[in-house]
């Protein structure tokens, strides 16, 4: 399924037509804090690159909710849950968060030479939002039910010290480092009915779909500036991005009649919004590293 996160097609086609606006000079904020616009005669190519790997970063946190959401399904099913696979690695270069690494050499294949470098560093110190945005979330949607998720057998971990093994459940299983595979953020719990399943996992997908839509801020505001210096509106954009996210758990929690309560009842559901506005926040801070040359 083709990620909803972030389409750079619009951004793309301007900067092939236009003019690359004040080139030096700070990038709009927001959406960006420290971005720069690249300067030289190859700021139009990396003006480019950085938007494609923008969008390749949001393809993988789009992808990576989905693991979570199939992870959590087959563990409803008796089923082992799949997600480290799904997620990948670097060092493995499969799944949501390797395929960033095999995406970026094709896309450094086409760029101006050493366009990546500052990107790669940054990325790589960045990586971990890939898994560790969706998790921060999981506790406050994965809030019904009694089993611990990440102390469940058909959760799959593995020494991160051993390549390839021993199984673990807790870092004291292994001889060295620590356990590596899925983590569904302390708290997460089983859900014990469908109706749960299907509902928690709805959580999750508003809380994506906002993240897609403050993302979409980045490539609206970078065209904007482009074609029109200070015509871009990445504030207004960016808080109706996280309206959006409000209106939809409103409506999930009139559907389900505020069921479950820990994720919808009086007081639960102002929390999914403010971890859903914080995901969205977190989003944001990755279009720093990368609008980097």
């Amino acid at each position: 399924m083709k990620s909803k996160f972030t389409s750079f097609v619009a951004t793309a086609a301007v900067l092939v037509s236009g003019t690359v606006a004040l080139a030096g000079n700070p990038m709009p904020n927001p959406p960006f804090t420290t971005a720069l616009y690249p300067t030289g005669p190859d700021a139009k190519a990396l003006l480019k690159t950085e938007a494609s790997v923008n969008g390749l970063i949001n393809k993988a946190l789009g992808t990576g909710a989905k693991c979570y959401q199939k992870g959590v399904s087959n563990i409803f099913g008796g089923k082992p849950d799949g997600t480290a696979a799904c997620l990948g690695g670097l060092t493995t270069q499969t799944g949501a968060i390797g395929k960033v690494l095999v995406g970026l050499a094709k896309i450094e294949e086409k760029a101006p030479a050493g366009s990546t470098a500052c990107i790669l560093s940054g990325l790589l110190a960045q990586v971990n939002n890939l898994t560790g945005l969706i998790p921060s979330l999981l506790p406050v949607a994965l809030c019904e039910g009694t089993a611990d998720i990440n102390t469940s057998p058909l959760v799959a971990k593995i020494c991160g010290s051993v390549a390839g093994g021993p199984s673990c459940t807790v870092d004291g299983d292994c001889a060295a480092g620590t356990c590596a595979g899925a983590d569904y953020g302390t708290g997460s719990v089983i859900p014990t009915t469908k109706d749960s399943l299907k509902t928690e996992s709805s959580a999750i997908g508003i809380a994506s779909k906002a993240g897609a839509a403050v993302a979409k801020c980045i490539d609206k505001a970078v065209a904007a500036e482009v074609k029109l210096p200070g015509s871009s509106n990445a504030g207004l954009c960016i808080n109706n991005a996280k309206l959006s996210g409000l209106t939809a758990v409103n409506k999930l929690a009139e559907k389900t009649g505020q069921q479950p309560t820990c994720l919808l009842g009086t007081g639960q559901s102002a929390t999914l919004i403010a971890t859903t506005n914080s995901l969205a926040d977190a989003i944001l801070s990755i279009g720093d590293v990368i609008y980097c040359n």
